[in-house]
């Protein structure tokens, strides 16, 4: 019968396979990433690849990337039989086999992704969200201002859009549009009705005061009036809160960037105290959904 030897690490046979599952760059994850399936030999890999991201104005973000690789396979193996029984002892059979293969692969992909609502442009990155068109109209409903109307944070138009449409006089500031609303040293409006960022709501109150706005309508989570003395320099300008009126926040209806914070979300309505030095309204009212 006849005996068969094979050297070490031919063509595949063996666990030091030249492409197999340990080393060199063609194997494991790699090929995978890059499409190309794991051959027996030896294997020489290139790869090259890009990535790109981008801004297209304040709502569109774009990535890109492409990805080449070029894998060379060699494979060499030898068969050795002798025969050493029969009509054939003594016959030596002796094979050779050399492969030689190039693989070339390409992969493209590209994303825009356009972020869809209006955008309260803020003073702090982490303060961005999105406001409602529906939400905005709710609360101007409920205010029912008369007067000029001061928008001091307009972002893409949330609040200012739905004055358009009821005949509203108004005035705006938008920073990124070049109109500080801190620079700001005198104004005619009867009402402040914004959405401010976040971290700020106590500086736009300060401000609002500063300017003698009689009535000021901030939508804020309603636990920030409680904290850092906001109440007292009311009190110490004769200002006084007014009424809460809350909101069911977007968060649960999927809408826009919201966040979950924990705290409810509110329209806090202050205004100049004429009925004396406290700080909260007497008959403050607390508790009705608007929205």
């Amino acid at each position: 019968m006849p005996r068969k030897r094979r050297p070490p690490g031919g063509g595949g046979g063996g666990r030091r396979g030249g492409g197999g599952g340990q080393g060199g760059p063609g194997s494991g994850n790699q090929s995978e990433n890059f499409q190309t399936n794991t051959q027996n030999g030896s294997n020489t890999t290139s790869l090259f690849g890009l990535n790109y991201a981008d801004k297209w104005g304040k709502k569109t973000e774009v990535t890109a990337s492409y990805f080449f690789n070029w894998t060379q396979n060699d494979s060499k193996s030898s068969l050795l039989q002798q025969y050493i029984l029969g009509s054939n002892n003594g016959l030596v059979y002796n094979e050779t086999n050399n492969t030689n293969s190039d693989n070339f692969n390409n992969r493209v992909n590209f994303k825009i992704e356009t972020k869809m609502g209006r955008k309260l442009t803020s003073y702090n990155g982490e303060d961005c969200i999105y406001t409602p068109r529906e939400m905005a109209k709710a609360i101007v409903e409920k205010l029912n201002p008369q007067g000029i109307i001061l928008e001091p944070c307009m972002g893409d138009g949330g609040f200012t859009d739905i004055f358009t449409e009821k005949g509203f006089s108004f005035e705006w500031c938008e920073i990124s549009k070049g109109v500080d609303y801190f620079k700001k040293e005198t104004t005619d409006a009867e009402w402040v009705i914004t959405n401010p960022p976040f971290s700020m709501v106590t500086k736009f109150i300060k401000k609002s005061v500063e300017l003698g706005i009689p009535n000021i309508a901030l939508l804020v989570t309603i636990n920030t009036i409680w904290m850092n003395g906001k109440l007292n320099f009311l009190k110490e300008n004769g200002y006084r809160l007014e009424e809460i009126f809350l909101i069911e926040s977007p968060y649960f209806r999927r809408i826009g960037e919201w966040r979950q914070s924990g705290f409810s979300l509110g329209v806090l309505v202050i205004k100049k105290n004429e009925l004396g030095n406290f700080p909260i309204n007497d008959n403050l009212k607390i508790g009705e959904i608007l929205w």
